[in-house]
């Protein structure tokens, strides 16, 4: 019976079935959630330990400064005044070398090594191709203790020289952290991902026939939007598609590449949908098979078996052709439209009849087996739809659960109105349009980049 519900529902009670008309985009506009701690987690993973190794020259007698900087520690990150700060544990390794008497002279068999906690900021944004840019600021290096050291003759202060060469260098240094972070960090294949994934079809419906919902890509817009939640980061991400549920999985439909980047047109996390369903007058016999086949049909006292339910259009109805066996014999022709009432619950009604190949109808008046073909009609007929559209999220929800998707995002699928939009049919098959309201968000459960090989 659940097939059966996209089979006929609709809105309305005596309109006759239009022309199949094209299917309005939908716009699905979700924020996702990347929780501070995810991406703490994250950062801490991909970033290597070592950050800088490199040499200052320290005067003009070609004595040098080594420097090994090294992260001791995970980095610490918070979230507010609409920025990043970054906190790194540091280990300082250094060694000096001299020139003395035109003999060079170091101490790398034992260097100096300092602690430090060096503090930066950070700013997201992110360009047309999806690819992250960071804005960093250095901020302020804090020593564990003075690192004033004498070596070789040398007495140094190293707190001043790296702060001055900080200063003299900061915008440089900013930029090789920037281009670290990008070249670790790639969002756009993680949001290539997620766009081949939202456009495979999911099976929402296995008996009596198998349903499939597809997600016919148009755009994907997107952008990070500030709030001033300190624990989590939100990115809004636009989606326009055409939706259909379909009777069989198209395996040759062809994947929408990633489009270029631009911002969403509407700041409202909301789903406005209209889900297409088409179905053949062939599948919709199948169904009517299944349910009146067999069943006794009783006219006013006289009483028929179904043996064979035809379906085709005709005027703007449906018209079904009942072969029956019994006290009559022979087939009863019904003209019917689907409609569905307040409480979604779905009927056939009945209009009109003809018996063109009828044997021992004659005993029943017309306006009993008028009355009669419609009681039988609606009681055969009808069903509550209501539990299969309700749970429609949940079956797009475990759908997803099962991409590869699912270990790293968490969705929160609120679908919870639901309207007929339009129905209409050809020669072939019959359409309807439904259109769907709700909510969806998302949040980054792990691993919130995918690190670039």
């Amino acid at each position: 019976m659940t097939t059966l519900i996209f089979l006929i529902s609709c809105q309305g009670n005596d309109d006759r079935i239009g022309a199949i008309i094209p299917v309005p985009a939908s716009f699905t506009n979700v924020l996702i959630k990347l929780p501070i701690a995810e991406l703490e987690e994250g950062i801490n993973k991909i970033l290597g330990q070592q950050l800088f190794d490199g040499e200052f020259a320290l005067n003009k007698k070609k004595d040098s400064l080594f420097l090994k900087i090294k992260r001791e520690e995970r980095i610490d990150i918070e979230y507010y005044q609409g920025r990043l700060h970054l906190a790194l544990p540091l280990n300082i390794s250094a060694i000096i070398k001299s020139r003395l008497l035109g003999v060079s002279i170091s101490n790398a068999a034992k260097p100096i090594k300092f602690q430090a906690k060096a503090e930066l900021s950070l700013e997201l944004n992110i360009d047309e191709r999806w690819d992250l840019e960071f804005d960093s600021r250095w901020e302020t290096i804090t020593w564990n203790e003075p690192p004033n050291f004498k070596v070789l003759g040398l007495k140094i202060d190293l707190a001043e020289l790296i702060e001055k060469e900080i200063q003299t260098h900061k915008r440089p240094l900013e930029k090789i952290i920037n281009a670290i972070l990008q070249d670790q960090i790639n969002l756009r294949a993680g949001v290539e991902r997620l766009y081949r994934s939202i456009q495979k079809p999911l099976k929402v419906s296995a008996t009596p026939l198998p349903f499939y919902f597809t997600n016919e890509a148009i755009s994907l817009r997107g952008n990070f939007v500030k709030f001033e939640i300190n624990d989590t980061l939100f990115f809004q991400l636009e989606h326009q598609s055409i939706l259909r549920i379909n009777d069989a999985q198209n395996s040759h439909q062809l994947l929408e590449v990633l489009p270029l980047r631009t911002n969403p047109l509407s700041r409202h996390a909301q789903i406005s949908s209209f889900v297409e369903l088409r179905l053949s007058f062939l599948k919709i016999e199948q169904t009517m098979d299944s349910l009146l086949v067999g069943k006794e049909l009783n006219l006013e006292g006289i009483a028929a078996k179904v043996n064979r339910v035809e379906i085709s259009p005709h005027e703007g109805f449906l018209k079904w052709n009942l072969t029956v066996e019994g006290d009559i014999n022979g087939i009863i022709s019904l003209f019917v439209v689907p409609s569905i009432d307040e409480d979604l619950v779905m009927r056939f009604s009945a209009f009109d009849y003809e018996l063109p190949k009828m044997e021992g109808w004659a005993k029943i008046t017309d306006l009993a087996m008028h009355r009669a073909i419609e009681k039988y009609v609606v009681s055969q007929s009808s069903y509550d739809m209501s539990p299969f559209l309700y749970s429609l999220d949940d079956c797009i929800a475990r759908g997803l659960n099962k991409s590869v998707l699912s270990k790293k995002i968490a969705l929160d699928l609120d679908l919870n109105t639901f309207t007929l939009y339009s129905k209409g049919m050809n020669e072939d098959e019959i359409q309807f349009i439904f259109q769907i309201e709700g909510r969806a968000a998302l949040s980054i459960k792990d691993k919130v980049f995918v690190q670039r090989e």
